[in-house]
């Protein structure tokens, strides 16, 4: 039970590793000539937006992304035979068109 515990994060330590071994060695070699040569303030950016990069690469890989629940039946079966394509509903006072799923088995949420 332990073991596939530690596998499940082989692969998030494996990327996690690369993504701040290789940023190093460009701030460690390239990065300085970079401060000498053109400015410092083009290194803080590029470290700003690699800290960003990495805090939500590690985010994206240590939450669960959630599932829906399957139906065994369509949801709003009329005819015996199948779910209507399209059904409106109203989220937030705004009515929202949701398509039909036949291999989830439910309507689709609308995308943000």
């Amino acid at each position: 039970m332990g073991d596939v515990k530690i596998k499940k994060y082989i692969p998030l330590t494996v990327a996690t590793s690369l993504l701040t071994i290789v940023p190093a060695l460009f701030f460690a070699f390239p990065g300085r000539r970079m401060v000498q040569e053109v400015s410092y303030l083009l290194i803080v950016y590029v470290a700003v937006v690699y800290v960003y990069v990495l805090i939500n690469f590690i985010m994206a890989g240590i939450k669960d992304p959630g599932i829906y629940a399957k139906r065994s039946e369509p949801e709003d079966d009329e005819d015996d035979f199948r779910a209507p394509v399209h059904i409106t509903a109203l989220i937030h006072n705004v009515s929202v068109r949701m398509k039909w799923c036949s291999t989830c088995k439910f309507y689709r949420p609308p995308r943000v």
